[in-house]
């Protein structure tokens, strides 16, 4: 369950920056077949490519349509919301193939993310030695930049007392928070967090009378009111604002993802513009679902 959820909150921490990734480059366009329209579509077979960036080049795994169960007969990795999509548990058949090999020292959110976009990872540790407007500022600055994409993680799983203070805030690990804003209000500075894994029950959430103020909210550009008559209506808002004592008290590391030079994109789009009607190459890893073995080298074609 941990390692859907943490493969889960990186697909969606990508898909909340839907805008900053090229045609071809997006998630379920990762996945063959596909249609005229670039759309993933049923294999016949059962057999599914997927394609992943690994070891500084677009990678190939092949996958099938099994679904692993567990003993009460729920599927063990990230489902979409529409039964009708098989695109989460593919992506993440194929995370997990490449990483029976070993994750080479990295992160399993930082290694999901640069497989599946081929973009640079970071990792910042938010420490108890290091001033809350240090890791703000540093956030802030990656934020302003049209490159790269930011997200934050919960420290990994430790005492009892600090398990029962995030289930308290509405925190669960593994989850990776997508970061969306942030902003410094008479000195003060706030993180506007989204995360489909958190029920954010801390200070700031929307039912905290003490916390907020009118000019707090207008200066946040936060409509608090609106946004409880929503809940109150049963509407699912999965984005909300934390303060940096939250911050540095609550969460353990800052991710940010880089999107590469234009000489080493890893895009499709960018690749047809330089590449022309060249053929990419390509890995394929055996049809098997374990890793190991062989592999055949391919010559394919992006359309």
């Amino acid at each position: 369950k941990a390692a859907a959820t943490a493969l889960a909150s990186a697909m969606h921490l990508i898909a909340d920056h839907a805008e900053k990734f090229d045609d071809g480059a997006f998630l379920w366009e990762l996945i063959w077949p596909r249609s005229e329209e670039g759309q993933p579509v049923v294999s016949p077979t059962g057999r599914y490519g997927v394609k992943l960036w690994e070891h500084g080049a677009w990678r190939l795994v092949t996958i099938d349509d099994r679904v692993p169960l567990d003993r009460d007969g729920k599927c063990l990795l990230p489902l979409s919301g529409n039964r009708l999509e098989l695109w989460p548990l593919l992506l993440s058949k194929a995370l997990l193939k490449l990483s029976s090999g070993g994750q080479g020292g990295r992160g399993e959110h930082e290694l999901a993310l640069h497989r599946l976009t081929g973009w640079m990872p970071a990792v910042a540790p938010v420490l108890p030695t290091v001033p809350a407007a240090t890791t703000w500022s540093l956030v802030a600055s990656m934020l302003a930049r049209a490159d790269t994409i930011v997200g934050l993680t919960l420290p990994p799983s430790g005492s009892e007392d600090s398990d029962a203070l995030l289930e308290e805030k509405g925190l669960i690990r593994p989850a990776m928070l997508t970061v969306c804003d942030a902003r410094e209000v008479e000195g003060r500075r706030y993180m506007r967090l989204r995360s489909r894994y958190a029920s954010w029950r801390g200070p700031f959430c929307d039912v905290d009378e003490s916390s907020w103020t009118p000019a707090l909210a207008s200066s946040l550009g936060w409509s608090r009111m609106q946004r409880l008559r929503m809940r109150a209506a049963g509407q699912t808002l999965l984005d909300f604002w934390v303060d940096e004592t939250s911050l540095l008290s609550l969460f353990g590391a800052v991710h940010m993802l880089h999107r590469p030079a234009a000489s080493t994109a890893t895009s499709v789009t960018e690749l047809d513009r330089q590449k022309g009607a060249e053929q990419v190459r390509l890995l394929v890893l055996p049809a098997s679902d374990e890793a190991g073995g062989s592999s055949t080298r391919v010559q394919m074609c992006v359309q």
